[in-house]
């Protein structure tokens, strides 16, 4: 059991204490990439609820250089996987390290400490109700970024309009 793969929920009224609602553990239920879970970031519907995407919980983990996509089911507070990528898909998700989502829950980006890159995905529609991750971009030191050596940590601007970055070995 580890305690780090709880997911807790906050009463909306009482005494707004945490309850346990699920978890989710690697190797479990089909669920094989959290290893290693470094980041957790919660997105909001992407299409506006004008369609079938819902809420979504999104976790980085550095161990399977994966971001793993979990839908939040409205009524049981449950945490189903829907989608999943890693380093043998997207290259920059070596130790996938940490993860924002804008405000509206249309892109998600991520940090890969062991690539030495940022990711940038679209949130789409993949049809029928499925999540997809659209690739947009990919930033390092080979597209033009020298100084980004092992990104940590992540944070937009109020606007949203830049994703600043702390990297461990830059200095930066």
């Amino acid at each position: 059991f580890d305690p780090a793969s709880i997911t807790w929920s906050c009463d909306a009224v009482g005494s707004g204490a945490g309850s346990f609602v699920d978890a989710e553990f690697d190797e479990t239920s089909g669920v094989t990439t959290l290893d290693g879970a470094s980041a957790v970031a919660t997105g909001a519907d992407p299409d506006g609820g004008a369609g079938p995407l819902g809420e979504y919980v999104y976790v980085a983990s550095v161990l399977d250089s994966s971001l793993t996509v979990f839908e939040r089911d409205p009524l049981s507070q449950l945490l189903p996987e829907v989608a999943s990528v890693d380093s043998s898909t997207v290259a920059g998700l070596g130790g996938a390290r940490d993860v924002v989502v804008t405000a509206d829950g249309r892109y998600v980006y991520v940090a890969g400490q062991s690539s030495d890159s940022i990711v940038a995905f679209e949130v789409v529609d993949g049809g029928g109700g499925t999540l997809q991750l659209n690739l947009i971009a990919t930033e390092n030191a080979t597209t033009g970024t020298p100084s980004l050596t092992q990104p940590v940590a992540l944070a937009l601007s109020p606007g949203e309009d830049n994703v600043y970055v702390a990297a461990a070995n830059s200095s930066a």
